[in-house]
């Protein structure tokens, strides 16, 4: 399965709306655009449409437009844009058709483990025009992008394909309401269109931004061709003990216990089997008693600078931890501190990572616990251990052993995406 999307296609089939009043390259656009699909686009593909789909004023009259693109191959995502006057709710278009069909609206739907969220979207805050009408509809679609994302997130999803026709942010990248709730998210890519001939396609950022990938598809933006959208790889990351000294806490917990244990003789994960049951309450509970700890630790040498590679390479990263959830605030802090996303961090508060590792889609797990390790390794996840002392004796045919960051690094930067 591939994704595609574009937008603006401003079928006519009904109407008399001929598109080459706004430029010779409209000329056949229709034409242009269905050959592209069926000869790019396969049964099992996804097309995301995301507005202006037709000029029909009302339903009846778009009909053989929504037929039209019915005919043509994949299932169609659609997003309603400023000129689909004839879009009545995405509930009643859906029963109009099979599940090849999909209309959206403040909902969201599932592909795999993303979910696909939107909104139309409005024009964002600028000094041209944005009266008080438009700030209204601006706020209320901003709303709505909230209400679709975060009905995912209670679901249990993690990764998300925002779908809006406006563009959420201009090419200054000047905060919006939008743009505050994707940064919130993390989407993975955000799909737009609206934007028409070569002095408007600058004004919507594309490219890369804070983890996000945004895509401009308006179909003469386009060439009238459809733009593959190509989901990109997982990767999962614990923080103690991986991003952080797998040995940090012994100067801690030998000042408790009244010991001067060294880190060779720190062979267990399980702090009783080396300092014994007598604070086993003060350890069960230590994430929330000694917060102070936590905000002290260092980053390993080299990790921001692989994490940076990661980002830039095109990879998802999620930091996955079972710190309890009761300082995932200070966790997201420190994240935020050392120069990463604080909005990738999943604080799960239990060791078990298996269903938010299969949740994530995650391709690689970077991780110390030989706990984990083996539970990961056992559901065929691909797993890099940082070597410790007491993770030494895990094998297994998906386990690649590190030293240190500099070989996570290097086994990434010649890693195929």
């Amino acid at each position: 399965m591939r994704l595609f999307a574009i937008g603006d296609l401003h079928l006519s089939t009904s109407v008399d709306k001929p598109m080459t009043i706004f430029g010779e390259c409209w000329k056949n656009h229709e034409e242009k655009i269905f050959s592209n699909w069926n000869k790019v686009v396969e049964d099992e593909d996804i097309v995301f449409v995301v507005g202006d789909i037709s000029w029909a004023s009302n339903l009846k009259e778009a009909e053989q437009d929504l037929d039209k693109i019915y005919k043509s191959k994949g299932t169609k995502f659609f997003i309603k844009g400023n000129h689909d006057y004839w879009w009545t709710t995405a509930t009643g278009l859906s029963k109009l058709y099979d599940e090849s069909m999909v209309f959206m609206n403040t909902n969201y739907k599932v592909i795999g483990e993303y979910a696909i969220c939107g909104t139309r979207g409005w024009n964002i805050p600028n000094d041209i025009k944005f009266d008080e009408k438009d700030n209204e509809i601006y706020k209320r679609e901003a709303h709505r992008l909230k209400l679709s994302l975060e009905s995912a997130r209670k679901d249990g999803f993690r990764k998300y394909i925002v779908l809006m026709h406006y563009p959420p942010i201009n090419k200054d990248l000047d905060e919006t309401l939008f743009s505050d709730i994707i940064r919130e998210f993390g989407p993975e890519h955000v799909i737009y269109g609206h934007l028409h001939g070569e002095e408007s396609f600058d004004y919507g950022f594309q490219g890369l931004y804070r983890g996000t990938e945004y895509h401009l598809v308006s179909s003469d933006y386009l060439k009238f061709e459809l733009k593959e959208i190509k989901l990109k790889p997982t990767i999962c990351v614990d923080i103690d003990g991986t991003i952080i000294d797998p040995y940090f806490f012994i100067p801690y917990l030998n000042k408790l216990n009244g010991v001067n244990i060294d880190k060779k003789n720190y062979t267990s994960i399980k702090w009783t089997d080396t300092y014994g049951d007598r604070f086993g309450s003060l350890y069960r509970n230590f994430d929330t008693i000694f917060t102070y700890v936590y905000e002290e630790a260092k980053l390993l040498p080299n990790v921001l600078e692989t994490i940076e590679m990661l980002e830039h390479r095109g990879f998802n990263v999620y930091f996955v931890t079972a710190r309890d959830t009761k300082i995932d605030s200070i966790t997201k802090k420190w994240i935020e501190k050392n120069g990463m996303n604080p909005d990738r961090v999943i604080s799960l508060g239990t060791k078990n990572k298996i269903n938010i590792a299969k949740k994530l889609g995650c391709d690689v797990f970077i991780e110390d616990d030989p706990g984990n390790i083996e539970q990961l390794l056992s559901a065929g996840f691909e797993v890099i251990a940082l070597d410790t002392n007491y993770n030494r004796d895990i094998t297994g045919e998906r386990l690649t052993r590190v030293s240190n960051w500099a070989e996570i690094m290097g086994i990434f930067e010649s890693k195929e995406l």
